[in-house]
């Protein structure tokens, strides 16, 4: 039994010898040229290639053309920002703004005054503090103009000043676009016609003043000019008292 097993492990020997020489050359050079072969078949593809290639030079050929579209997509835009832009619609200026006809020329104080403990003045009260400093009376008696958009009592402030007009147009007359003019004063149209301009909380804004009489009847003023000495009373009476 020990002969049978060495002539059989001496004859399969052979075999393998003859079956290792073809197993070797399948695996290693069909596996190795093989990828050779299609990485060079592939070169006809860049044949193809240089086709798609100047694909890049059309890109610039049509970048040409495009300058028409440009050209249209950039007048979309001008037409609308002319329109809100202020430096076209302010040509027709041709004259200072007519502010003189406000009454008796209400104008806010320089002086400096004390509201509920604290020492103050009309330039230091800004938004959105003037909100609340302008329900004092003390407040609206020293700066009426300031406080002449800001609400108080229930009452609704944002009104234009009828007084106010330039080259004999007036708030109602002013377009969304003239809004943003700057008029002889320094100031511009929408500080005057802050309804039309929708700016009412801009605290340079300047609203139609009038006698609100929320307590007082301002035509005893009349026959008790005193009466104006009063900030609760001015306040209340702006018109009358600032023609006194």
């Amino acid at each position: 039994t020990n002969h049978p097993t060495r002539l059989p492990s001496d004859a399969p020997t052979n075999t393998p010898t003859q079956t290792q020489i073809p197993t070797n050359y399948p695996t290693r050079i069909p596996t190795n040229r093989p990828t050779r072969l299609p990485s060079d078949a592939p070169t006809n593809s860049p044949i193809q290639t240089p086709s798609e290639r100047p694909t890049n030079h059309p890109t610039r050929l049509p970048s040409s053309a495009p300058t028409n579209l440009p050209s249209k997509l950039p007048t979309n835009h001008p037409t609308s920002v002319p329109s809100e832009s202020p430096t076209t619609s302010c040509n027709f200026m041709q004259s200072y703004a007519n502010t003189s006809a406000r009454q008796c020329g209400i104008k806010d104080s320089r002086l400096s005054f004390t509201i509920n403990g604290i020492y103050t003045s009309c330039s230091k009260i800004t938004y959105p503090s003037s909100l609340m400093f302008c329900k004092f009376s003390k407040v609206r008696s020293e700066c009426p103009l300031l406080c002449s958009c800001k609400n108080f009592s229930s009452l609704e402030l944002c009104e234009d000043d009828d007084s106010f007009s330039v080259d004999f147009k007036t708030c109602h007359n002013f377009n969304e676009g003239d809004c943003e003019c700057e008029v002889g004063d320094g100031s511009l149209i929408e500080d005057h016609c802050p309804k039309k301009c929708n700016v009412c909380s801009k605290d340079t804004s300047v609203c139609k003043i009038i006698d609100y009489e929320t307590s007082n009847d301002c035509t005893a003023a009349k026959d008790n000019p005193e009466l104006c000495s009063n900030s609760d009373f001015e306040s209340d009476c702006l018109l009358t008292c600032s023609c006194i």
